[in-house]
């Protein structure tokens, strides 16, 4: 191993060249006017220069690994370690390359296997008030990055829930009355947000913020568990920079990040029991953790699932010695960990059966989502030949995964392996790979990450040196430009990024010009014409897709055009979809409004006004 001066000798080199990159990029995109302004404008753009600038990562582990610079094996694990976090590779292809950085170090023989509890013990002190201190800068620092764009436009998920959220705060029913399609506990933590702090981007900012927090305290406690308190707080500084990600659209809470509150709490109660299995009472609240994350959304089910198979498992192979006992033993861990998710979702079943809104509920949470997300088994043998997004994580986390199966021992070995295949599984279940599902590899990542640096990391620089190793990350589009450009680097300016943007200035105009009174309908796929006007939404639904794809899609938009004969808008705010040959709604308002004059120079919106003829009602017919 190197010393620390030699070390620290090689840092300002490396990342002296990475800041400077950074910082043009920087500049390209937002602070000064260029050429690179357009170009940059987009999510795709971002990753690859951000990949550039991370591509001295490498060098920098692979010296702190001890290796020499001078030997050639050094440069052959820098050259592959750099491919994987580059190269939009198939998915095949960044596991082999990851697979051959872990057998590369082991031809170096860099010490990255388990360290006996000892040593842990005596070289690992670290005082409470430091890892008091280091969590609570790191949270606040993440504050203050956040506060820094707090009102930038926001990706439409956010707003959906928000929209949904406001309106259950106005009586009306989930589902039935406002309808989205994820299940209930991401509105209710919206609507205690928005009841607490109103309609606006400090409800948002402070969710984020609360599941962040939650995150990181679980985060360093798993890792303290495994390998102690440095690699508790080396955990700590890599989830502060990847917890606040933009380009995973990490500084905003989608329900992943819920999830991964709820899903590192639970491995942090599932490890003594690799030790312990007799601790049920850690069992029971690590299946309530499993449970509460499959209420923000049920792939959560996967790495539940493959907890259980776990615990089964280390049931059959430690305890009584007779084989009956053992299975009996076994499986009523099981049951302990699926009891609070089997009650939970029995009682959201009764409850929404006794308000006789369960078949809107069911359609929404289950059957919608089946149509929506297509066959899982399919989504997932597609993503093995699929190019990989955002590589420079995935190639981190294949890894890691690696790492854990070639040099782990110990009982903690099988449990972290089992929940890496799950989050890889929540991640390509759905289909989509949308740069927020990658959220959920972050906290493994985070944890393994500190562990194995702590093991030939010095101790006095190990905080200060991940900070610093990951800054490409957290400085490249990152807090340094306007809220404006973030959102249009995040969505891509000609895409969501730009109609975001321009969902706020129309909000806006809405709050100045019109009266609570007034009834807004948004035809369009951007709630945050709601959001951003302080109102709620007088309609079922705040943005169209359901009504265009679905089982129920064509009664659903029927309905909805009775109620907009029933209770027609004054004013109707459409969102330009030229890609939507034909559409019955916007049809049907042409009938009666028109485009009226207004300041607004807008690309993706147009703002009409008019009188809708209540004769169209069908309640008027009759």
């Amino acid at each position: 191993m190197r010393e620390p001066d030699v070390i620290l000798r090689w840092l300002p080199v490396v990342y002296g060249f990475a800041a400077l990159g950074a910082l043009i990029a920087i500049a390209g995109i937002g602070i000064w006017h260029t050429p690179l302004a357009p170009l940059a404008n987009h999510g795709e753009s971002a990753a690859l220069l951000r990949s550039l600038l991370a591509l001295p990562m490498p060098l920098v582990f692979a010296i702190w690994a001890g290796c020499d610079w001078r030997s050639k094996p050094f440069w052959i694990v820098a050259l592959v370690a750099g491919s994987a976090i580059v190269l939009n590779a198939p998915l095949i292809i960044t596991m082999l390359l990851a697979l051959a950085i872990v057998l590369a170090l082991a031809t170096l023989g860099v010490p990255l296997g388990s360290v006996p509890p000892s040593s842990i013990s005596s070289a690992s002190t670290v005082s409470p008030g430091t890892q008091l201190g280091w969590a609570i800068g790191l949270i606040a620092l993440s504050a203050a990055l956040r506060l820094s764009v707090l009102d930038e436009p926001f990706e439409r998920d956010l707003m959906v829930y928000a929209m949904v959220a406001r309106s259950w705060l106005e009586g009306l029913d989930l589902y039935a009355q406002a309808w989205d399609h994820k299940p209930p506990a991401i509105y209710v933590v919206y609507a205690g947000a928005i009841g607490l702090l109103g309609q606006g981007p400090l409800a948002i900012w402070a969710l984020g913020l609360i599941a962040f927090g939650c995150t990181l305290v679980g985060v360093k406690l798993a890792a303290d568990r495994l390998a102690g308190p440095r690699a508790g707080l080396a955990a700590m500084a890599v989830w502060s920079v990847c917890g606040n990600d933009v380009l995973l659209q990490a500084n905003q809470p989608n329900v992943e990040v819920f999830m991964n509150a709820c899903l590192v709490w639970a491995l942090v109660l599932l490890l003594p029991t690799a030790k312990n299995p007799n601790r049920p009472h850690n069992v029971l609240a690590a299946g309530l953790m499993f449970f509460l994350a499959s209420v923000f959304k049920q792939i959560a089910v996967f790495p539940a699932v493959l907890a259980a198979v776990w615990l089964f498992w280390t049931g059959m192979t430690s305890g009584p010695e007779k084989s009956g006992t053992k299975a009996t033993a076994a499986l009523k861990s099981v049951a302990v960990l699926a009891i609070p998710g089997l009650i939970g979702w029995a009682v959201i079943f009764v409850a929404f059966s006794a308000a006789g809104t369960f078949d809107s509920f069911f359609y929404a949470a289950f059957s919608f989502n089946q149509s929506y997300s297509g066959s899982i088994f399919g989504n997932l043998a597609r993503v093995v030949f699929a190019g990989v997004e955002h590589p420079y994580y995935v190639a981190l986390f294949l890894t890691l995964f690696f790492l854990h199966w070639t040099t782990e021992k110990g009982p903690n070995r099988s449990l972290l392996l089992l929940l890496y295949v799950g989050s890889a599984i929540m991640v390509a279940a759905p289909g989509k790979l949308f740069p927020h599902y990658y959220q959920l590899l972050l906290p493994l990542l985070a944890i393994s990450t500190g562990v194995f640096l702590t093991r030939h990391l010095p101790g006095a620089s190990l905080v200060k040196s991940v900070l610093i190793a990951l800054a490409p990350i957290w400085i490249s589009f990152g807090y340094f430009t306007s809220p404006e450009r973030l959102a249009l680097v995040k969505y891509d300016a000609q895409d969501h990024g730009g109609a975001a943007v321009e969902s706020r200035e129309v909000g806006h105009w809405l709050a100045q010009n019109t009266t609570p009174e007034t009834r807004v309908l948004h035809w369009g796929a951007e709630p945050g014409v709601y959001f951003w006007s302080g109102r709620p939404t007088p309609y079922r639904h705040s943005y169209n897709y359901p009504l265009f794809a679905g089982p129920r899609a064509q009664t659903m938009l029927k309905a909805f055009q009775t109620d907009i004969a029933c209770r027609p808008p004054d004013i109707v705010v459409i969102t330009i979809d030229p890609t939507r040959a034909e559409d019955p709604i916007r049809d049907m308002l042409a009938q009666s409004y028109s485009p009226m004059p207004t300041p607004l120079r807008l690309a993706f919106f147009e703002i009409w006004s008019g009188e809708m003829d209540l004769s169209a009602c069908p309640q008027q017919s009759e």
